[in-house]
């Protein structure tokens, strides 16, 4: 299981509009896990938890080289009570 913070323009946009943050975890865990996992690691309350599976990718297996397709991603998004921030996200201007 890994938990991987996603930096881009959109997700930061997110967070500075509503207070979402988006990870990348693994396929197998499911929403009740994720807002165990960032309450416990981030000391957060999480509202709401939005999964969404990453696009396919095909790849040949096997001798004859059948096309099979997999992903091994699952991106979430998760709702954040007002007054809590994850300071992982946050940008340090510098002077």
């Amino acid at each position: 299981m890994y938990l991987k913070p996603v930096i881009t323009e959109k997700s930061l946009q997110r967070i500075e509009a509503s207070n979402e943050y988006t990870f990348e975890v693994g396929k197998l865990i499911n929403k009740y896990q994720i807002k165990k996992i960032i309450e416990e690691t981030f000391g957060v309350l999480v509202k709401e938890v939005h999964t969404k599976t990453a696009k396919f990718r095909d790849r040949k297996v096997g001798k004859r080289g059948l096309t099979v397709s997999s992903t091994d991603k699952k991106q979430i998004v998760v709702k954040l009570d007002k007054k809590d921030k994850i300071s992982l996200f946050e940008i340090k201007e510098q002077k």
